[in-house]
């Protein structure tokens, strides 16, 4: 399955980002880190479009920091193969690996962090996302990935109306 090719894009500078927002701020005890779509294969196909590098450096710094501060991390995987509407539908290239869900070895879970299946753009539909959250009483929610102009934005819109506090990083 292929999709349209993406045009080379940089990450955003501070200086573009909108100055105003909301008037919450991260709270360590209150949020979560949700990391979308980084996986081998995923990142292979936007490797000449998408700053891959920098964000792979910029999401293996907050995934420690919130190792060593205890925030939960979960991650949300693109599941192959599935019909269009879902995650899955604009994959760029199969993937070659046996699997599929490999996230990059720079930001791998590890023990204790979540993985879940990414069934549609938001990672909050169709996953136990919200009850994961739920648990350990986390109302914030710091979503990062891949796939920023869709997927992590339309999770970040659906937190929010979901009565979230959302945070998006570059």
């Amino acid at each position: 399955m292929t999709s349209s090719r993406l045009a080379p894009y940089p990450m955003p500078a501070a200086a573009s980002l909108p100055v105003d927002g909301p008037s919450w701020s991260i709270d360590p005890r209150r949020s979560a880190i949700l990391v979308q779509h980084v996986q081998n294969y995923l990142l292979r196909s936007l490797r000449d479009s998408a700053p891959t590098g920098q964000l792979l450096a910029n999401v293996g710094r907050l995934t420690r920091c919130a190792w060593s501060t205890g925030v939960p991390i979960v991650y949300a995987v693109r599941v192959p193969g599935q019909p269009a509407g879902g995650a899955g539908h604009v994959l760029l290239e199969p993937p070659a690996e046996a699997e599929p869900r490999a996230v990059a070895d720079v930001v791998e879970p590890q023990a204790g962090d979540i993985v879940l299946a990414a069934k549609r753009y938001s990672a909050l539909v169709g996953t136990r996302l919200r009850a994961r959250l739920k648990e350990p009483g986390r109302d914030q929610l710091v979503v990062v990935g891949a796939a920023a102009r869709t997927e992590v934005l339309l999770t970040a819109a659906d937190a929010w109306m979901q009565d979230l506090e959302p945070f998006v990083a570059r």
